[in-house]
């Protein structure tokens, strides 16, 4: 769950799918989707069950409209396993799981398919240590006899030489710079970090692709913070404030945000013309990156997302948690022909009321992503969800006695 305004946006609620607009879904999403199963009609008629995982607003067809719990997690995954397979034969794939100690059960289960029914695809799965008690996905790829693990531990000093000359984009560092990278004591992220403010900073330069420390600077003089951390904030507090707002405002939304969702939800007017050029800005500074043609954007880490959304202030997460749940759901209005294009986005917006300061429509959002999680099968999830709607009411007395014996039922 989420603590009122004092935690950053959960990566299970905000880091999501998010399309700039109704039409992207409705369209090109829905074509490839149509391409890639023309040849298996079967599974195209299951493509609604796809619509939590890709954001898509399908209809429910006769072969899906059925579906419920069990069997239609079990179909759903076999329609996400086909259209890896399909893909995998027109060229070799690598699928990365970045941050897998956050993923739901339904998200192992997919993952342990998928490794699986398609042996020859190489999936990279990096998680911190876990805790008790271990998805059941997880211990069974445990035991798969093509699994390799690896641990990681901190960078040899000739290993944080190699990141720094491969962040930096040449073959060799000067010797000031050799001393100072010894400070981060083999953390990668704090290198990283490091070699972007340095050279933010003007006190180093690549001149033909060599790194050269600038004339009359002193690497001695550079602020070290101990932590990644440390050095992101180090790093924002650099930016103008039109670029500090521009990259809060992104926080805010989540760690994927569309650039149309920025665009509508900025504070500033007079301000909305520029943020292209800001967004240009915070992607040559490496604090985020075009991840879409949409165009849509991710932070670079989760560490720039916490270390940006932690330096407002409550208040203003508040009103921007609102113009975001209420953006949603101007774009994503739901249809009165049964299709409801806000279903993939519940959970999302029951973040965004919550953080809003809305308990009335952050638990009606909490309740409908439930019923949908039930109706998925997602059981575990479905009953997070509730849990989270009830401690909500407990403390706002939003709820009916009906919803209690809805839940208990």
């Amino acid at each position: 769950g989420h603590s009122d305004g004092a935690q950053p946006p959960s990566k299970g609620h905000s880091d999501g799918a998010q399309p700039p607009s109704k039409g992207h879904s409705d369209g090109a999403q829905r074509q490839r989707l149509a391409d890639l199963l023309q040849d298996q009609p079967e599974h195209l008629q299951l493509a609604p069950l796809l619509n939590p995982v890709l954001s898509l607003a399908l209809a429910d067809t006769e072969a899906t409209a059925s579906l419920t719990g069990q069997a239609r997690t079990d179909r759903t995954c076999d329609v996400l396993v086909t259209l890896l397979q399909k893909s995998f034969k027109q060229s070799p794939k690598v699928i990365f799981v970045e941050n897998a100690q956050d993923l739901d059960p339904a998200s192992w289960a997919l993952t342990l398919a998928v490794s699986q029914r398609l042996p020859s695809l190489l999936l990279v799965i990096a998680t911190r240590p876990l805790s008790e008690p271990l998805p059941v996905g997880y211990t069974q790829l445990q035991r798969a006899a093509h699994l390799r693990t690896l641990s990681l531990k901190a960078l040899t000093p000739d290993e944080a030489y190699l990141l720094a000359c491969e962040h930096l984009g040449v073959a060799g560092l000067p010797k000031p710079l050799v001393e100072l990278l010894h400070k981060a004591a083999g953390n990668p992220s704090v290198i990283k970090e490091l070699i972007y403010q340095l050279r933010d900073d003007g006190y180093i330069t690549v001149v033909d692709g060599k790194a050269q420390v600038v004339a009359d600077a002193d690497l001695e003089d550079v602020v070290f913070p101990t932590t990644a951390q440390g050095v992101i904030i180090s790093r924002i507090d650099r930016l103008s404030p039109s670029e500090q707002l521009t990259l809060k405002v992104a926080s805010a939304i989540g760690r994927v945000f569309s650039r149309q969702a920025l665009h509508d939800v900025f504070p500033v007017p007079s301000d909305k013309p520029h943020l292209d050029k800001h967004l240009q800005t915070l992607e040559r500074l490496d604090l985020i990156f075009q991840s879409g043609p949409q165009p849509t954007y991710t932070f670079k880490n989760l560490l720039v997302q916490e270390a940006a959304y932690n330096s407002m202030l409550y208040s203003q997460r508040r009103q921007l948690h609102r113009l975001v749940a209420e953006w949603y759901e101007r774009t994503f209005d739901d249809d009165a022909d049964g299709v409801h294009p806000l279903a993939p986005y519940y959970a999302i917006l029951a973040h965004h009321w919550r953080q809003a300061d809305d308990p009335a429509k952050a638990i009606d959002y909490l309740e409908k992503a439930g019923q949908q999680a039930l109706r998925n099968g997602a059981y575990q999830e479905a009953e997070r969800l509730f849990e989270e709607s009830l401690e909500l009411d407990a403390r706002s007395g939003v709820l009916s006695a009906g919803f209690y014996d809805g839940v208990s039922s």
